[in-house]
């Protein structure tokens, strides 16, 4: 994910349809809200990095690294 900003992380996280949070919540344990928030505003908290290269990994998401969170090349 090289050159992708949070927000586009996010989206390659999420599922398409009215509750398309709702995967990437239980997978991160984040409250939908918190995620929502984190996506309009394009920023995830560093804090909550290992929770989505955690994420990922369960979704079978590829490219979501510390290093691509971080804005580096992976």
């Amino acid at each position: 994910m090289v050159g992708m900003d949070h927000s586009d992380i996010i989206n390659g996280l999420l599922t398409h349809g009215k509750r398309k949070y709702d995967r990437l919540s239980a997978a991160s344990g984040i409250p939908v809200p918190d995620l929502i928030r984190f996506k309009h505003r394009g920023s995830i908290p560093s804090k909550h990095w290992p929770a989505f290269v955690a994420a990922a990994r369960k979704l079978k998401v590829k490219g979501v690294t510390f290093a691509a969170l971080a804005g580096q090349a992976s």
